[in-house]
C-alpha cells in the first residue's frame, strides 16, 4: 500500500525532532515551542469526536502509530474512529485494540475492506467490554473466518448497546453463523446483523432463523450472496408465520428453490387466512390465532433458482401484507 498521508505527530515525537533545530535562544525557545505545540495539541485532540483515516494506504505500521497516539493524549470525546479501506492486517487491528480502552467513549468503530484475520478479530473482541458505549462494530470484507465470528460472538453480550454488526465478506461458515446465533439473546439492542457475502448454508440459516424469536430488536438481517438453500428458506418461514422476523430479510443470491419459496408463501398465507398455529412444547392441544406478520416490510429473494410459479405465489401473497417483496 502507499502511504498517502502522515501520523499526527505527538508532542514527544515533536519535542525530539525539535532538538536538531536550530533556536537564537535555544535554551528559552525551545522549551516554550514545546510548550506551545503540546497545548494546542491536547486541546484540538481534547476536542475531536470523529478521527477518520480512510483510504490512507496505511499499513500495520500506521494503525500502531496511531493506537500509541490514543494512549498518550486524552480522547474524552472520541465517538468514531476508522480505517476503513487501508491494509491493516492482524498486528495492526490487535494494536488498534490495545488501545480502545484509551477511548472510552467510542461509539462506532470502522475497520472494512482491510486484511484482518482471526487473530485480529479475536484481540477486538476482547476489547469490546471496556467499551460501553460501542454501538457500532463494522468489520465488513476482511478474513476473520468462523473462527473471528465467533470470538465476536462470545463477546456479543458485553456490548450493552450495539446496534450494528457488519461480518460480511469474511469467508464466515456455518460454524461462525451458529456462534452469532447463539449469542443473538444476549445482545438485545442489536438491531442490524449483515452476513452478506460469505459461506453461511443451510445450518447456519436456520439457526439464525431459530434465534430470532428471541431477538426482538433485529431490524435487518442480511444474508444475499450465501449459500442459502430450502431448508434455510424454510427455517425462516417458520419464523415469519409466528411474527417473529425482522422488519427487513436479504436472501437474495443464494439457492432458493421452489421449495423453500413456497414455504415462505404458505407462511404468508397461514397467516392472511388466521389459521391457528400450535402453541410451543409443552401447552397440550391449545391454538391460538397466528399474530399478523406486522414486522416484515421488505423481503428480498431476488437471483435465487425458484421458478416463476413459485414466485408468483410468494408475490401474492406478500402484497396481501403490503410487503415489499424483490423477485428478480
Amino acid at each position: 500500500c502507499m502511504h498517502s498521508r502522515r501520523i499526527p505527530m505527538t508532542p514527544a515525537v515533536f519535542e525530539a525532532q525539535l532538538q536538531h533545530k536550530a533556536f537564537s535562544d535555544g535554551t528559552a525557545d525551545r522549551p516554550r515551542v514545546t510548550a506551545m505545540y503540546r497545548s494546542e495539541f491536547e486541546a484540538r485532540f481534547g476536542a475531536i469526536e470523529e478521527l477518520d483515516y480512510e483510504r490512507c494506504g496505511w499499513g500495520d505500521a500506521q494503525a500502531a502509530s496511531v493506537a500509541n497516539l490514543l494512549t498518550q493524549v486524552s480522547v474524552p470525546r472520541l465517538q468514531r474512529l476508522s480505517f476503513l479501506r487501508n491494509c491493516l492486517g492482524d498486528e495492526g487491528a490487535c494494536a488498534i485494540a490495545a488501545a480502545l480502552p484509551a477511548a472510552q467513549r467510542l461509539s462506532e468503530l470502522y475497520l472494512g475492506f482491510n486484511s484482518i484475520g482471526h487473530r485480529g478479530a479475536t484481540a477486538l473482541a476482547a476489547a469490546t467490554p471496556l467499551m460501553p458505549y460501542l454501538t457500532g462494530l463494522y468489520l465488513d470484507s476482511n478474513i476473520i473466518g468462523d473462527g473471528g465470528a465467533s470470538a465476536i460472538a462470545s463477546a456479543m453480550g458485553a456490548m450493552p448497546q450495539l446496534h450494528a454488526l457488519w461480518l460480511g465478506h469474511n469467508c464466515v461458515g456455518d460454524a461462525g453463523a451458529i456462534s452469532l446465533a447463539r449469542a443473538l439473546p444476549s445482545c438485545p439492542t442489536l438491531a442490524e446483523l449483515y452476513l452478506g457475502m460469505n459461506h453461511v448454508g443451510d445450518a447456519g440459516a436456520s439457526a439464525l432463523a431459530a434465534a430470532l424469536q428471541d431477538t426482538p430488536n433485529l431490524i435487518k438481517l442480511y444474508l444475499c450472496s450465501n449459500s442459502v438453500g430450502d431448508a434455510g428458506a424454510s427455517a425462516f418461514a417458520s419464523v415469519l408465520r409466528e411474527a417473529h422476523g425482522p422488519e427487513e430479510l436479504f436472501l437474495g443470491r443464494n439457492l432458493i428453490g421452489d421449495a423453500g419459496v413456497l414455504a415462505l408463501a404458505r407462511a404468508m398465507q397461514l397467516l392472511s387466512r388466521g389459521e391457528s398455529c400450535p402453541l410451543g412444547e409443552g401447552e397440550g392441544d391449545r391454538k391460538r390465532e397466528c399474530a399478523p406478520p406486522k414486522r416484515l416490510k421488505l423481503l428480498r429473494i431476488e437471483h435465487n433458482s425458484f421458478g416463476e410459479e413459485a414466485g408468483q405465489a410468494l408475490l401474492a401473497a406478500c402484497d396481501l401484507h403490503q410487503i415489499r417483496l424483490m423477485l428478480r
